[in-house]
C-alpha cells in the first residue's frame, strides 16, 4: 500500500478512502511538503535611505513559491496559504556621524510584533536581525519590516528577508 496513492483504503471495514475521508486536505504527490510556501527578498540594487522611519521596499525576489510578494506592494509579504510562518529579516546600514539608536521591526498587519533595537556609536555601521514565527490567515494578513533611525542624519540600508511556511496552525 502506497502513501502517495490518494485512492488507498483508509478504513477496510467502511471502505472509506483517503480522498473521501479527507476531501482536498491532501496533495496526492506530497509536493506541498517538498515545496512549502516561502519567499526570499532583498533590497540590494540600490540602497534605501531612511530619514527617521520607513518600511523596507524590496527590489529583488529570489524565490517565491506561492506569489507572496509583488512589485506593486514592495514593502510587504502576504502569504497566500494559511499557517505558521518563520520570518527572518537582516539589514546592514551605513555609519553616521552621530550617536544614535537604530531599530528594525517586524510588523504583522501594520502593528509591531518583534524588534531589534541597538544603540550605535558615531561612525559605526550597523547590522540588525530579527527572527519570529507568526500565524498568517492566508488571505489578508501581511508582514512588513520597519526601520527607525533616531539620529539627525538619515541612514542607508541594504536588506534581505525570508518567509517560510512551517506548520498549518
Amino acid at each position: 500500500m502506497s502513501w502517495s496513492d490518494p485512492n488507498t483504503v483508509l478504513n477496510p471495514s467502511t471502505g472509506a478512502t483517503i480522498t473521501t475521508a479527507w476531501g482536498d486536505m491532501i496533495n496526492g504527490n506530497l509536493g506541498f511538503l517538498y515545496q512549502p510556501p516561502r519567499c526570499e527578498l532583498a533590497r540590494i540594487s540600490t540602497a534605501q535611505t531612511i530619514a527617521t522611519s520607513d518600511n523596507i521596499d524590496f527590489d529583488a525576489e529570489y524565490l517565491d513559491t506561492s506569489s507572496m510578494w509583488t512589485v506593486g506592494t514592495p514593502d510587504r509579504i502576504t502569504p497566500t496559504v494559511a499557517g505558521r510562518y518563520l520570518v527572518n529579516i537582516w539589514i546592514r546600514t551605513n555609519a553616521v556621524a552621530d550617536t544614535t539608536v537604530r531599530t528594525l521591526r517586524i510588523q504583522k498587519n501594520g502593528s509591531t510584533v518583534t524588534d531589534d533595537r541597538r544603540p550605535q556609536e558615531s561612525g559605526v555601521a550597523t547590522r540588525l536581525r530579527v527572527v519570529d514565527e507568526f500565524y498568517m490567515n492566508g488571505t489578508t494578513d501581511y508582514i512588513s519590516f520597519l526601520v527607525e533611525e533616531a539620529s539627525a542624519s538619515s541612514v542607508t540600508i541594504i536588506a534581505a528577508a525570508r518567509c517560510r511556511w512551517v506548520a498549518p496552525s
